[in-house]
């Protein structure tokens, strides 16, 4: 959003401050309890292998930067910097730490995209579940073409 001009250097400067303070917030809980945060990087690095065994790293990139442009998407917030590739896929992937991300199932095309993720809460019963089609514009990015609540 900054890169193309949407908002100026001071609200970028202060969404950035916000997201480091929810890094550093999760970094002390981790030290705090090593052994779960060890289990959930486990349970982030199984995620990551079983999408890239199907689906390349570039597809899921795009999928996910598409993803965070949506407008009332919470997990967007985490997704935001899903094009960098020094940043590990891993690190998109919330399958047991809230606010959990899950990828259900994912499929790509040249053209479009579907994906069903579930997110919010960890427990599966309130987590919301989403079906999200992602069709490619005339401009070669992918673009929300329908989205649905399943639970």
């Amino acid at each position: 959003m900054y890169d193309a001009g949407e908002i100026d250097r001071e609200v970028f400067h202060a969404a950035m401050r916000v997201h480091a303070e929810g890094l550093i917030a999760e970094m002390e809980e981790a030290r705090l309890n090593p052994l779960a945060a060890a289990l959930e990087e486990v349970r982030r690095r199984f995620a990551e292998a079983k999408l890239t065994r199907r689906h390349n790293e570039e597809e899921i990139r795009e999928v996910f930067a598409a993803l965070s442009e949506l407008n009332d998407f919470p997990p967007a917030l985490h997704l935001w910097n899903a094009q960098h590739k020094h940043v590990p896929l891993r690190c998109f992937l919330r399958p047991g730490q809230e606010p959990v991300f899950r990828v259900l199932k994912f499929e790509a095309s040249t053209y479009r995209a579907w994906v069903t993720i579930e997110y919010g809460a960890s427990a599966k019963s309130q987590a919301v579940r989403e079906e999200i089609d992602l069709i490619r514009e005339a401009d070669g990015r992918l673009h929300l073409r329908d989205r649905r609540r399943l639970a």
